[in-house]
């Protein structure tokens, strides 16, 4: 990871993770690896501990929220995938949005 969490918020998210694969959501996803979405998992802890929202190590997750971090997971996972097969890369805009792209092994693949 190169963001730095507090202990608290890594704890929380592995527990989070260690449901999901128990769950098979990784399985099912067909993701083998668990680092993007302890990303996403991390950052929205941090958001909710940020908001007051975090209380000794439990933290409520609404149903849309739930399904958020999970669309976010698989889709950043899915991001990661393709980049590591050098198919798609990224660069950062003048306002800091990573825009994503084809690199000229993923258009020759495409076509």
């Amino acid at each position: 990871m190169k963001k730095k969490y507090q202990r608290q918020i890594i704890e929380l998210a592995d527990k989070i993770i260690d449901s999901l694969v128990e769950s098979d959501f990784y399985k099912d996803e067909e993701i083998d690896d668990y680092e993007p979405g302890r990303v996403i998992i991390c950052d929205f802890l941090t958001q909710k501990f940020i908001n007051g929202e975090l209380n000794d190590g439990m933290v409520n997750m609404s149903e849309t929220e739930l399904g958020k971090v999970l669309s976010l997971i698989i889709a950043s996972s899915a991001i990661s995938s393709l980049t590591e097969k050098g198919l798609i890369n990224s660069f950062e805009d003048e306002t800091g949005e990573e825009l994503f792209f084809l690199t000229a092994k993923g258009k020759k693949l495409s076509k």
